[in-house]
């Protein structure tokens, strides 16, 4: 997501884009980015507050992280 969200789903489906050689995870599991680094997952959330870690890593090493926190009302 773009920013924090409260939503009142229990699950998300997460888009996004990165660089094709990139590694990319979700709270440290693998994200598949296809060959033009386009990403969908849905994931399921718990009540309450859920935190959204992104990771990516490119292929020079260098670690870029981004967090959002989606409440499940």
């Amino acid at each position: 997501p773009a920013r924090d969200l409260a939503i009142d789903k229990d699950f998300y489906d997460v888009r996004g884009r990165t660089d094709p050689d990139a590694d990319l995870t979700l709270n440290g599991r693998p994200l598949y980015s296809g060959g033009s680094g386009e990403f969908t997952e849905r994931i399921y959330l718990a009540k309450g507050v859920n935190k959204l870690e992104f990771e990516v890593k490119n292929r020079y090493g260098k670690t870029t992280v981004v967090t959002r926190y989606i409440v499940v009302r």
